[in-house]
């Protein structure tokens, strides 16, 4: 046995173990295997079928009598009609009790799931599924557009094939196509928005821009899982909707009993979710599926919204998705890259300028503290871009926060912010536009000309919440200061999780922070071989500096972290999930070229705990998962009464 016979054997063991956990499911087998419910039908002895379900861990077993393992994915694992947009319900008092419970809310996304086919292909009628994630949108695989798309001369866009004979090859998607119906709902695909590259660190994603008809409407897209973490779990009732075809690859007479010698319409396969990959893009599940299957969705039965697109798997093995969330991020690259009808779909871009007397605010204080923290020394002063007359000639002051700005890039290079945990109000960012700071030209911020075609989020340096304490007046305008493009670097959706946006946070609800006060320093980390991108060097990395006096001793203290979205703006997309880092500020220091002084040096909190092991290659650092990670002098836990 080959090492790649032996990964598919374990593979092929471990969905079948997904399936004899569930206990409902087995003791019905069971049932119904010794009331000879089963066996006949397939030719296998009932009480060789009832002796394999006895140990539920024993898949091994099934190894030598496939047909026996085919009645047990055939009735747990079924692979279902839709007709009229309805689910076809199972033989099995189980399933059918499961999938009746939450018909009403899933059935109605069953007509946004439609068959890619093909006009003018010399060897392909159809070649793959896809459904609708946004209005005007449809996303399959990569491997499924790759049959009708390439790059054109350019390497920017995308034309459609042509066939031996010159013509081309014109691709539409049909969302019907179902059993015993002659009726079709075919739309024209208009063009290919974007094709995920070939690489294996690359999802299998693809989006299409498909126009509605003369007479009838385009169906509403699905809409994604509101909460991943609470839906993408291992055991989560789940189902693959698309378009089984007849695999040559699979056992012929083991594929037509289960799938009724029956291909090439709408099934509905229900299934569990077997693996969750923290940290990746993908999922495993363990529903059934067959080669037409790709670029399906994965519905989430509780709710009827998508968990993921379906890419990859074997008969009587593995099944791999993508995760919604990746699959958005992909779309919001996407549209970015390939204008939806001129414009981006759902952006309305509002820019103003504020008079140059408005900004009277006096920036970050250095002694916020107690004690004096001055704003950084960039090294590279030359790159500094003067703003003003007064003695520090490079610092733009706004409400309880300052930048420096630099010259070569247009973006921040450093800020600097005071955060008052003790006087913070909430505040909505509602209604908010963007502005160009008047103090400086034009020319030199970055802003729509850049963040409207790329794709790129306006990320916040200055996060929006840190400054937002005080007055209500002082609140309300350092609200409306943070959404100054001074402020703002291009970052990739996704980049602003949690464990980065929250670092304050954690600081302030974990640390023992004198007066709840902590000062912030964030900023790009600006490389030669940053990525050009739209006219505009793109950082890859972004820095944290949090600064505070420890309730306890008095002193000073600090802690340094890093993100990157290196791996997301390769052309191959690598989509690993985020992390975060904490780093020695010498390392900072380093990388940035920024001198934040010998004070803060002795200050910093670093100790190197945690090991190498799992630290990119760009951050010796220590990953930040949760508050108790972050090093900090801590908070006494109070005792409850």
């Amino acid at each position: 046995m080959t090492g790649s016979d032996h990964s598919d054997e374990d593979l092929r063991q471990r969905t079948l173990l997904s399936i004899l956990d569930d206990k409902e499911m087995r003791y019905e087998l069971q049932r119904r295997a010794a009331d000879h419910e089963l066996g006949s039908r397939w030719d296998v002895d009932a009480g060789t079928l009832a002796s394999l379900l006895e140990d539920p861990r024993g898949a091994v077993a099934f190894e030598s009598r496939p047909l026996s393992e085919a009645i047990v994915r055939a009735v747990a694992r079924p692979v279902l009609m839709i007709e009229n947009h309805k689910v076809t319900l199972p033989n099995s008092d189980v399933l059918s009790r499961r999938i009746g419970k939450f018909a009403p809310v899933f059935e109605p996304t069953l007509r946004s799931v439609g068959r890619v086919e093909l006009v003018g292909h010399p060897a392909l009628e159809w070649v793959g599924t896809g459904w609708m994630v946004e209005e005007g949108i449809v996303v399959t695989n990569r491997h499924v557009a790759s049959e009708f798309a390439r790059r054109d001369a350019t390497g920017k866009g995308y034309v459609f094939i042509r066939s031996q004979l010159g013509t081309e090859v014109l691709p539409r998607i049909d969302f019907h196509e179902e059993y015993r119906s002659v009726v079709a709902a075919e739309f024209r695909i208009e063009r290919v928005l974007y094709i995920a590259p070939h690489s294996e660190t690359a999802p299998d994603v693809a989006f299409l821009k498909v126009v509605p008809g003369e007479t009838a409407g385009l169906p509403t897209p699905i809409e994604p899982v509101a909460d991943l973490r609470k839906h993408l779990r291992e055991r989560r009732f789940m189902a693959v909707v698309g378009y089984p075809a007849r695999d040559s690859r699979s056992d012929s007479r083991l594929m037509d009993r289960i799938f009724g010698d029956v291909y090439d319409v709408k099934r509905f396969s229900p299934g569990e979710v077997m693996t969750v990959h923290k940290d990746n893009w993908f999922f495993e599940h363990d529903a059934t599926t067959l080669g037409g299957n790709s670029g399906s969705v994965i519905l989430d039965l509780q709710t009827g919204k998508a968990l993921g697109l379906h890419y990859a798997g074997a008969h009587r093995k593995a099944n791999f998705a993508v995760r919604i969330d990746t699959v958005l991020e992909m779309l919001h690259i996407a549209k970015g890259r390939t204008t939806v009808g001129g414009t981006l779909a759902g952006v309305e871009w509002q820019e103003k300028t504020r008079p140059v007397d408005s900004y009277t605010a006096t920036g970050y204080d250095e002694r916020f503290l107690g004690v004096r923290v001055p704003l950084p020394k960039p090294g590279r002063a030359a790159d500094l871009l003067p703003v003003n007359e007064e003695k520090d000639a490079w610092r733009l002051d706004y409400t309880h926060f300052s930048v420096r700005m630099s010259a070569s890039r247009r973006l921040p290079l450093l800020t600097a912010v005071n955060i008052d945990g003790s006087e913070r109000r909430k505040l909505s960012r509602k209604g908010q536009v963007w502005f160009f700071d008047p103090r400086i030209e034009r020319e030199q911020q970055v802003g729509k000309e850049f963040y409207g075609p790329s794709g790129f989020d306006r990320g916040h340096m200055v996060r929006r919440e840190d400054p937002v304490w005080g007055t209500p007046e002082e609140a309300a305008r350092a609200n409306e200061d943070t959404f100054h493009y001074t402020n703002a670097a291009p970052q990739l959706p996704g980049l602003n999780q949690r464990e980065w946006l929250e670092l304050e946070d954690y600081v302030l609800d974990n640390a023992d922070a004198l007066d709840l006060k902590v000062s912030v320093f964030t900023g790009p980390v600006f490389a030669p071989g940053d990525p050009v991108m739209h006219e505009v060097q793109v950082p890859l990395r972004f820095w944290k500096v949090a600064v505070l006096v420890d309730a306890g001793s008095g002193e000073l203290s600090c802690a340094a972290y890093l993100l990157s979205q290196e791996d997301m703006l390769a052309e191959a997309f690598h989509y690993g999930r985020f992390k975060t880092y904490q780093v020695p500020l010498t390392h900072l220091e380093e990388l940035t070229g920024i001198n934040f002084g010998k004070a803060l040096r002795d200050a910093d909190g670093y100790t190197g705990r945690g090991g190498h092991e799992s630290v990119p290659k760009w951050s010796p650092g220590i990953e930040i998962r949760c508050p108790e990670d972050v090093q900090f002098p801590r908070r006494a836990r109070r005792k409850r009464r």
